[in-house]
C-alpha cells in the first residue's frame, strides 16, 4: 500500500492499473449473463458460473490458469515483491517469480495460480453462441 496525497492508502493495483477508455456499446445485446468488474463481487460472481459450467458440463473453453502482476522496472520491483510477500502472508496461492512467460522482459512478478480464464464460445441462448 502506498498513499496518495492526502495521506489517503492506495492499492498497487490502482496505483499501476492506469485508466482505461473502452467504447460504449453501440446497440442492445442479448447475453445470458454479464460480469462486470473484477472485485469480490465480480470474481465470486464468476466462481460461481465456473462451477455452474463445470456441473452442466458446458463447453466454453474454461480452464484455470496462472496470472501474473509484474514489474517492468526496477522502481515498481519492491512493490510487487511486496505483494508477493503479502499474499504469502495470507495464506493465497501465489509465489514471486523471476522467469515469467510473457513475450517482453520484466524484472519479476507475483504469479497467482488457478485463475479463471474462459476462452473460444460461450451459449448465449438455444442455437447461438456469443464470441467470449
Amino acid at each position: 500500500m502506498s498513499e496518495r496525497p492526502g495521506g489517503k492508502p492506495l492499492s498497487l493495483w490502482v496505483a499501476t492499473a492506469g485508466s482505461t477508455t473502452y467504447a460504449s456499446l453501440d446497440a442492445d445485446i442479448d447475453v445470458d449473463v454479464a460480469v462486470i468488474g473484477g472485485g469480490i463481487a465480480g470474481l465470486t460472481a464468476a466462481e460461481h458460473i465456473a462451477r455452474t459450467v463445470s456441473g452442466e458440463g458446458l463447453d466454453c473453453g474454461f480452464r484455470r490458469v496462472s496470472n501474473y502482476t509484474y514489474a517492468e522496472t526496477d522502481g515498481a520491483l519492491g512493490r510487487v515483491r511486496d505483494e508477493a510477500a503479502l499474499a504469502a502472508r495470507l495464506g493465497l496461492p501465489s509465489v514471486f517469480a523471476s522467469d515469467v512467460p510473457l513475450p517482453f522482459p520484466v524484472k519479476g512478478a507475483v504469479r497467482f495460480d488457478g485463475q479463471a480464464h474462459p476462452r473460444g464460445q460461450v451459449p448465449a441462448g438455444p442455437g447461438r453462441s456469443s464470441p467470449w
